[in-house]
């Protein structure tokens, strides 16, 4: 059962780059994004999200919360960019393909929870293959998350993980995602 899980993990060493890029689905993946930011791997951090990211019952808008949250976090909104279009990992590689070349990025560190890593390579691989962006991949520590590696098929929260992230492989590979 451990391949299962370790073979979704992509996680590269992170490198000095002209962005972090914190991929959507999930605002606690913003913390570990300004953690590398902070680290001096980039000066800049694009957040990607959804209109599903954020609870409808929240007074402000998501975009704004992300900010306020990066504030808490050393981070200065001059640092921030916040791309709230996304609704797939597919859409998170290709609107930020837009935004670094707008921008003149060469380089980018992508974030993401280790078991939707894979599919995150393979997306953005493959939205960038004709581009000379130099891309890295890092995998939010799951220590930093309070998970584990080992066992993860006997943890609701991370076996379903897993499992859902090969039906989005499959998905991805029917569309011709990957």
């Amino acid at each position: 059962m451990m391949s299962l899980g370790q073979f979704l993990i992509v996680d590269e060493p992170p490198v000095q780059s002209d962005i972090i890029i914190v991929s959507s689905d999930d605002v606690d993946r913003i913390p570990y994004g300004a953690e590398l930011v902070k680290r001096g791997i980039a000066t800049r951090l694009l957040v990607l999200i959804s209109p599903e990211d954020c609870p409808i019952f929240l007074p402000m808008d998501c975009a704004a919360l992300i900010i306020e949250r990066l504030k808490t976090l050393g981070i200065s909104h001059d640092q921030v960019q916040i791309e709230d279009r996304t609704h797939s990992t597919y859409t998170d590689a290709t609107l930020s393909r837009e935004r670094m070349e707008k921008a003149g990025f060469r380089s980018a560190v992508v974030i993401s929870d280790p078991f939707h890593m894979r599919r995150v390579t393979w997306a953005w691989r493959r939205v960038f293959a004709d581009s000379s962006v130099r891309l890295t991949f890092d995998a939010i520590p799951f220590e930093y998350r309070g998970l584990a590696l080992d066992g993860w098929w006997t943890r609701e929260i991370q076996s379903v993980q897993v499992f859902s992230e090969y039906v989005k492989l499959g998905l991805y590979w029917a569309k011709g995602y990957l």
